[in-house]
């Protein structure tokens, strides 16, 4: 029997089980569904990470344990000071130019 034999003996048995309540097409989903779930070959995950959790769900007290240097690495380029303006922001260079420091950039 191939899967769209299965299908459509699943969803014949879901159509004479609800007595027409649910809707064909969410039945035909379901059948679908249910197909999937015992039939089909299950992809193996795969995952490079070996071990030990991610920094995100570290706790607090861990994170910091090395002074902070870790935390400190990782957020110190992210850009949350709003008195910094990006370097290469057009209209602070054209505000430079506008002044006629050039040679500032």
């Amino acid at each position: 029997m191939n899967r769209s034999q299965r299908i459509r003996a699943v969803y014949q048995e879901l159509r004479s089980a609800t007595a027409g309540v649910v809707p064909a097409g969410d039945l035909l989903g379901y059948a679908d569904q249910l197909v999937g779930l015992f039939f089909d070959e299950a992809v193996p995950s795969f995952s490079l990470r070996t071990g030990g959790q991610n920094f995100d769900s570290w706790s607090i007290d861990r994170a910091m344990a090395d002074g902070r240097w870790r935390l400190m690495n990782r957020f110190s380029s992210s850009g949350n000071d709003e008195d910094d303006e990006p370097v290469g922001d057009p209209m602070v260079v054209q505000q430079w130019r506008d002044l006629g420091v050039e040679m500032c950039l």
